[in-house]
């Protein structure tokens, strides 16, 4: 007991508590190499990120351009096929145009050598009134009208 009482007043130290452990400073030295490699993983990771960004901006300018560009070829597509419509439509109202004036040329043609005839058969009038004034004549229809027909009412017989 005497051993006892004298060692009540002192405290109980082991030797882990005075001797620096090297497990310890490995330990935390295991930590902060785990720490530096995972920073680099991070800063790694990081730098990746930033690479596919900008890889994805650079593919969406890339289609951005593609995009514009189609939209431009076919704007040009459409301008063209408008003009190239606009042009056949032209030629075909030229063409209208001129069978037009290949028929009003016949009609003249056909209207002067039928005044020239009905002119000439009808000599016996004369060409100039009393005052001077030319009259001019009118040409005659080929058309024979019919003046003595009579238009008759239809009857409805009611039987009574």
């Amino acid at each position: 007991m005497s051993e006892d009482n004298l060692l009540k007043d002192f405290e109980v130290i082991e030797l882990k508590d005075v001797v620096d452990d090297q497990e310890k400073i490995g330990i935390t030295n295991e930590v902060e190499m785990a720490r530096v490699k995972l920073a680099k993983k991070l800063k790694l990771l990081k730098q990746e990120q930033l690479e596919q960004k900008m890889e994805r901006e650079q593919i969406n300018r890339g289609l951005d351009e593609l995009m514009s560009r189609n939209e431009e070829k076919k704007r040009n597509q459409s301008d063209e096929r408008s003009k190239k419509i606009i042009e056949e439509k032209h030629a075909k109202l030229e063409d209208l145009e001129k069978a037009r004036q290949v028929e009003f040329q016949k009609y003249l043609k056909k209207y002067t050598e039928r005044s020239k005839t009905q002119i000439s058969m009808c000599n016996d009038q004369p060409a100039h009134s009393s005052n001077g004034e030319v009259k001019v004549r009118r040409a005659q229809s080929d058309r024979c009208w019919e003046k003595n027909k009579e238009v008759s009412p239809i009857r409805n017989s009611k039987k009574e």
